[in-house]
């Protein structure tokens, strides 16, 4: 069974961007001391898990490809994403906006790449026997998070991961990319 957590500390999920492949089940930790209760409400899956205190840990499979963004009903500050893919060929950006998927075989592929202002680009790719270099640009679709207080540490925090995606790299390569960039790609 595929599994991946999406763990809940100092009112924040970590990590803030998951990618997870169609049929995985998530656990949801919370390591606060004090109660959480995330919920969903987007195209992929749909889900209230409820109030749950420290050391208490709730699941979730997700069986539809898409975007899930999550929140917490108790603390507006909180939000994080889940982006539910059909390939074993996907990965998250650092925080310089690089990243890497190893192991495709050669062949013709659609790179997809998506931002969490909800901004997407893909491109059709050719990934040879040799390391693949490609560069996509996302343009973001907003500024800001509407659910953030300014000036605070996760607004600080998740300004920083605004941007776009520049550059990604196939077949053990990797990519070098601008600063303050997160997001996914498959």
């Amino acid at each position: 069974m595929r599994q991946a957590v999406v763990d809940q500390r100092h009112k924040t999920f970590v990590p803030h961007v998951s990618v997870v492949t169609v049929g995985t089940t998530v656990q949801f930790p919370n390591n606060d001391d004090i109660f959480h209760n995330v919920f969903a409400y987007f195209e992929a899956k749909k889900f209230d898990l409820g109030m749950y205190p420290r050391g208490a840990t709730k699941t979730v499979r997700f069986d539809t490809k898409g975007v899930v963004a999550l929140l917490c009903n108790k603390h507006s500050e909180m939000s994080a994403y889940i982006l539910v893919v059909d390939t074993p060929y996907s990965t998250v950006s650092d925080k310089d906006g690089k990243f890497m998927l190893k192991n495709v075989p050669p062949g013709e592929y659609t790179l997809k790449a998506w931002h969490e202002s909800g901004s997407a680009a893909s491109q059709v790719v050719k990934v040879t026997a040799r390391e693949t270099r490609v560069n996509v640009s996302i343009a973001r679709k907003y500024q800001g998070y509407a659910n953030v207080a300014p000036g605070t540490p996760a607004a600080d925090d998740r300004r920083n991961r605004l941007g776009s995606v520049d550059s990604h790299s196939c077949n053990d390569g990797h990519a070098d990319g601008p600063r303050d960039r997160q997001g996914g790609a498959s």
